[in-house]
């Protein structure tokens, strides 16, 4: 597994920022809390049944939008620059 190690590439803001962010993805996709997704039951007459849930927006409010764009860029950009690095070491073992 490959990793970036933000913290040495990262402002103190920006990194709060970034610790931020992964507590909301955590939160809200990948364990659905139900504090800032609540799931309601819509009741079918078949034989399923749908859910709904609050849209992400109303959740990602209180994020300063241009500081999370300049945010997911810069990470951006370093994922490449990684990926650069990780792509010349190989190229180095294939000589």
């Amino acid at each position: 597994m490959v990793s970036l190690k933000l913290e040495k590439d990262l402002s103190p803001d920006e990194l709060e920022l970034h610790k931020k962010i992964l507590n909301l993805r955590n939160r809200v996709a990948a364990h659905s809390d139900h504090d800032l997704r609540p799931v309601n039951r819509i009741p079918s007459t078949g034989t399923g049944f749908g859910v709904t849930f609050v849209p992400i927006d109303q959740v990602l409010e209180e994020l300063d939008h241009i500081e999370f764009k300049n945010l997911a860029y810069k990470t951006m950009i370093l994922c490449k620059k990684k990926a650069r690095e990780l792509n010349d070491k190989l190229r180095e073992g294939d000589s």
